[in-house]
């Protein structure tokens, strides 16, 4: 059975082969990249933000035409998949086909053409060592994430080794060493927090062992100095601090940062409402989970691809404030998202837990039964058959809310 997991949700082999995903370029003097392969790059990367990933595609398909011999249109194509699908967006299958593969593939080799280092009795260099490893370590990180969404765990931690090697050359490349931090301080995170029994992978990708202080210095400062990848490491270091760190208010100010540098990204709103919830800052985070579905009426536009994700996060703030049925029945919507949309099922658990808040148990049991019948939501179904031994109380909520 596979098991499709949303972001934020994955495992500790999701953790450990994440780490390797996010990777950029190697030696110290760092050719520019043809200005239209960045321009459109840029802007390829603002769209998969914006969750506007039909746009992107058409644009890395363009990309693929113009520029045939590089590798940077495959490489962003994968990406926009694994994007969709690592954002809970769409089931893995649905996206992360054999042609992603395969464009994938085309991406590596063309990627290892462009990583030859120079020769001298080559002067008129058709390739530029620094770009090559930047689009072969994001192929090949990207290739190992696919391959852990569809479950193949091994497969995703062999990618993983390899993908690693390369990111270790573009921590030392001038013009890339930043956004190397991303993927060297998400690996170093993970791996600090496998248990003992799991350290061999640590040592099998990595040859040691990370600690936690290590790795949040590095993705703080790909935050604070990426070009390319600043979104990426603000998004994780939200996700690091509210989830094993339990320190909300360390995610706080990258999640304002995010909407502010992107406030048209309904992901960053989204992240932003989840931070405030956790900051228990409640009435902030209706105001911004309702600014987001005002967005979302329009069934075409970026923000109604999330909104089951914000109503998740309206439902949590009205539950917050005390205002149980106005939560209960601001779920309903999103508990019926269709199109391969896999906050459905958290929705329901949540919309469950406010009935099981107002005392209104048969009425949760039955939205339980619900999320645990669907095998290919494995973390709600398995928190929905909790629930169903042992009702949702207020200790839980205020568990989940991590104010210090």
């Amino acid at each position: 059975m596979r098991k499709y997991r949303r972001s934020g949700r994955a495992g500790r082999f999701g953790g450990i082969v994440a780490a390797i995903l996010c990777l950029s370029p190697a030696w110290p003097a760092a050719a520019p990249l043809p200005p239209e392969i960045e321009r459109l790059g840029e802007e390829g990367a603002g769209l998969l933000h914006n969750l506007e990933f039909d746009r992107a595609r058409q644009l890395y398909e363009k990309l693929c035409r113009d520029y045939p011999g590089h590798p940077a249109g495959r490489v962003m194509l994968g990406t926009a998949a694994w994007w969709q699908a690592w954002q809970g967006l769409a089931r893995p299958d649905d996206v992360l086909t054999q042609e992603t593969d395969r464009i994938l593939d085309q991406g590596i080799e063309l990627a290892r053409k462009l990583a030859i280092p120079e020769r001298p009795d080559q002067p008129s260099r058709e390739w530029d060592p620094c770009a090559g490893e930047f689009f072969l370590g994001g192929a090949l990180g990207v290739k190992a994430h696919c391959a852990l969404l569809r479950g193949n765990w091994l497969t995703a931690v062999k990618g993983g080794r390899e993908s690693l090697q390369s990111l270790r050359k573009l921590s030392s490349c001038t013009g890339y060493a930043d956004e190397a931090c991303l993927g060297m301080g998400i690996y170093s995170y993970q791996a600090a927090r496998l248990p003992w029994h799991l350290k061999w992978i640590s040592r099998f990708l990595m040859g040691r062992y990370g600690t936690t202080e290590e790795a949040l210095a590095l993705l703080e400062r790909a935050a604070a100095r990426a070009r390319w990848l600043k979104f990426d490491a603000q998004c994780t270091l939200v996700g690091f601090y509210l989830g094993e760190e339990r320190a909300p208010e360390r995610a706080l100010p990258h999640a304002r940062a995010m909407v502010r540098e992107k406030p048209a990204s309904p992901l960053a709103r989204l992240l932003l409402a989840r931070t405030l919830n956790r900051n228990g800052k409640f009435a902030e985070a209706l105001t911004e989970a309702r600014f987001t579905l005002d967005a979302a009426h329009d069934p075409g536009s970026p923000a109604a691809r999330i909104a089951p994700a914000v109503r998740c996060e309206e439902g949590i703030a009205l539950i917050g404030l005390g205002r149980l049925a106005e939560a209960e029945a601001g779920l309903v919507p999103a508990t019926e998202a269709r199109d391969g949309n896999l906050w459905a099922a958290e929705a329901r658990l949540r919309r469950g837990n406010a009935f099981d808040l107002m005392g209104s148990r048969d009425l949760a049991v039955a939205e339980y039964r619900l999320v645990a019948q669907q095998p290919d939501r494995k973390p709600q179904a398995e928190a929905a058959k909790r629930r169903i031994k042992r009702p949702y109380t207020w200790a839980d909520f205020e568990g989940e809310i991590h104010t210090r």
